[in-house]
């Protein structure tokens, strides 16, 4: 299985949630079973977390980071 970590702004309006949705449906079809760990990127604007080597060592261990989606 695929552990993927997703960073992106998950809460929003419908048409944010459809397009997370439609994006993991796809990855099924291609890739078979995988883990979505969702990182909320606005944390990053507010100041609640950085890109810094703690979040570099999040991305590491996962096997795939996607960035945006809406």
């Amino acid at each position: 299985m695929i552990n993927i970590l997703h960073v992106a702004s998950f809460v929003g309006n419908i048409g944010v949630n459809a397009n997370h949705q439609g994006f993991y449906n796809l990855l099924r079809s291609r890739i078979g079973d995988f883990k979505v760990s969702q990182f909320e990127i606005r944390e990053k604007f507010w100041g609640t977390s950085a890109f810094d080597d703690d979040f570099a060592a999040v991305c590491n261990s996962h096997d795939l980071v996607v960035f945006g989606g809406e």
